[in-house]
């Protein structure tokens, strides 16, 4: 064989060795789901390559050069081996010691030959240090086999943490599904946290928990029993490590706090305004970094709960289920923020009413009253309006909040009318026993302030405004049977109602008398 041919033989097994190695590691990346699995496998395969007696895997983990692997079988000083390997990958280079004699601190380790390479690419860096117990002189074949390892290595390193982030997202997404499921089937606040603490540790492991701080506390478990010794001797930590995630607003993650605390990761987050919730694991059994993708899907999930929440606890009094149900689809509005808004209110009152409490039982006033405001306040709802208030014998009533409605004059005018319609049925009813039961109603339109208003101890959604005191002044000015209407309401509503134009009437602090109109009917 002429030395060509010779030279061509030993690059085609050069090549063909090569090939094969970049194969098996491919196998090896195919057939396993994650990098822990494949490291395994790759471990075994390093050895076999290269019939050697000690192995060191490096990588690089959260920024920190770690010996990820090795066979060795003695104590050893970490720091000789991870210097070599940053000293490696620094200059992406290899190294070959036949004799380490030169090399005190390797030689201690009873190593007295290495084949080592070092590499770093945009996103791994790494190195494999390869010990003999033995002199040896290590050919050129071994050290390209070796830079084949590193390089097929890195490639399915890369291509594993693709997959496995790949994973993530799809886990991420799957859970932000059953999150939004759990949200849209259930409705009470306590039970939808307990069924995402239980989510947690289906995923997580370990003592998933829940920490609310602010206008009201809450701590929550799943994984162990609320009353265990576990919790009760714990909490305190919890709660402590929650308050300071909240405070410096960050994910943080706890080492060793004592001997039944290994692990602790709490992830803080904005409820409401007032009110910071924390999740958090202890222990966990799996990797945390899922949680924080849980815990940004909680925080849309509970403080829109929340918000709605807010919103069934100052609307169901006023306005009807309807209604409500509207205000729960506009998640994007805020109903308690004061503003200024066009609306018409209502205002009814019966006439006379003092004089018939002097003269009647309280027992038979209640119950007058109690059937006047049902009929009423079910007429109002049906109208789509909100009762504000209940004012002694009076009711104040606004149309256009809290969802604005188009012809809100109109339904304003159209529920007077059907009040007037049936209090004459509980006025005929009364005159029977010969009481006197009628009842006057204005109507006003124009521009109010609107929102949640009162005191740190107190706070009512209402409406505030002179257009308000006006629509007072025009009930008071009807006559029993009469619904009577601004100027402004009239404008609004014209096309709609059959009305009668009345002599102006003078109201407190007015400078100009105010015209208003009867209703007459509705066209």
């Amino acid at each position: 064989m002429t030395p060509a041919v010779d030279k061509l033989a030993k690059r085609l097994k050069s090549k063909e060795i090569e090939s094969k190695i970049l194969k098996d590691i491919e196998g090896i990346k195919n057939r396993t789901a994650n990098r822990a699995e494949f490291l395994e496998y790759f471990e075994r395969l390093l050895l076999k390559i290269f019939k050697i007696d000690y192995g060191f895997l490096t990588l690089k983990n959260n920024n920190s050069l770690e010996v990820e692997y090795t066979n060795y079988p003695y104590e050893y000083n970490s720091e000789v081996f991870l210097n070599l390997a940053q000293d490696l990958i620094d200059k992406n280079k290899y190294v070959v010691i036949g004799n380490t004699k030169q090399h005190r601190l390797i030689k201690k380790h009873k190593i007295k030959s290495v084949l080592a390479a070092g590499i770093r690419t945009k996103h791994q860096e790494l190195a494999i240090i390869l010990g003999g117990r033995k002199k040896r002189k290590f050919v050129k074949l071994e050290v390209k086999k070796l830079m084949t390892v590193v390089k097929g290595l890195v490639d399915a390193l890369e291509d594993l943490g693709l997959k496995e982030e790949l994973g993530l997202k799809n886990k991420e997404l799957e859970i932000i599904d059953q999150i939004n499921h759990l949200r849209d089937t259930i409705t009470d606040y306590d039970k939808l946290v307990n069924e995402i603490l239980k989510l947690i540790k289906k995923e997580i492991g370990g003592l998933s928990f829940f920490y609310l701080d602010g206008e009201e506390s809450k701590f929550m478990v799943a994984g162990k029993p609320r009353q265990s010794e576990f919790v009760k001797e714990n909490q305190r930590k919890i709660i402590s490590c929650c308050r300071k995630s909240t405070e410096e607003a960050k994910i943080n993650r706890y080492g060793r706090m004592s001997e039944e605390i290994d692990d602790l990761s709490c992830v803080p987050f904005l409820v409401s305004q007032k009110s910071h919730g924390v999740l958090g694991v202890v222990n966990p059994q799996k990797s945390v970094r899922i949680l924080s993708t849980i815990a940004k899907q909680v925080n849309l999930v509970l403080s829109e709960n929340w918000k709605q929440s807010q919103i069934k606890n100052v609307f169901s009094n006023y306005v009807s289920p309807e209604i409500i149900e509207m205000m729960l689809r506009n998640k994007e509005k805020d109903y308690l923020q004061t503003k200024k808004e066009e609306i018409t209110v209502l205002f009814s009152d019966i006439r006379g009413f003092t004089k018939l409490s002097e003269k009647v039982p309280a027992e038979k006033i209640v119950e007058m009253m109690n059937e006047h405001l049902n009929i009423m306040t079910e007429i109002i709802l049906k109208n789509k309006g909100m009762v504000d208030k209940f004012i002694g014998d009076a009711i104040m009533a606004v149309w256009g909040v809290p969802v604005y409605q188009e012809s809100h004059a109109f339904k304003a005018i159209n529920a007077g009318f059907e009040m007037q319609k049936a209090q004459k049925k509980l006025e005929r009813k009364y005159a029977k026993e010969g009481l006197k039961f009628v009842m006057g109603v204005g109507v006003n339109t124009g521009e109010a302030i609107v929102g949640n208003i009162g005191s740190n101890l107190k706070m009512d959604y209402t409406v505030i405004g002179d257009m308000v005191n006006t629509a007072s002044r025009i009930c008071g000015a009807a006559d029993p049977g009469q619904v009577l209407i601004s100027e402004d309401t009239f404008r609004e509503a014209q096309k709609s109602v059959n009305t009668t134009k009345l002599e102006p009437i003078s109201v407190k602090n007015k400078s100009k008398p105010l015209q208003i109109y009867e209703v007459l009917g509705i066209k």
